[in-house]
């Protein structure tokens, strides 16, 4: 399994049509079993797999597991992958931990400033 074969984007926890919401259930199932997958076949060390799980659980709502799969894929990359930062700013965020959120909204726009979250980083920087 590679993480390019699975998408979680269309995969939302907060449908209001149930047939939507099954299927997005069972969509987020599939895409953390394929990503459990790719951390399993590389022995743990995957860091794309990993900040994929950590988008599958802030989607469920798991923010807690969602930060923890985020820290282990920044780990993982050295601190270099610019969406991890970004990822774990929204959870943090999330969490009420704001000056963890801003750190990493931070790294994220020194490492990618004109990436495709930039605007979004400065625009929850300016709300924090």
């Amino acid at each position: 399994a590679q993480v390019s074969d699975v998408s979680v984007s269309g995969a939302s926890a907060s449908s209001n049509n149930s047939t939507n919401s099954a299927q997005g259930k069972v969509q987020l199932e599939h895409a953390e079993k394929a990503f459990n997958q790719c951390i399993i076949e590389a022995r743990g060390n995957h860091f794309l797999a990993h900040n994929a799980l950590g988008m599958v659980m802030k989607i469920r709502g798991e923010l807690k597991e969602s930060l923890n799969q985020y820290n282990i894929a920044l780990m993982q990359s050295g601190g270099h992958l610019a969406v991890v930062q970004y990822n774990r700013g929204l959870v943090l965020e999330k969490l009420g931990r704001k000056d963890e959120a801003r750190k990493s909204y931070e790294a994220y726009l020194k490492l990618s400033p004109s990436g495709l979250n930039a605007d979004a980083a400065k625009q929850h920087l300016a709300q924090l």
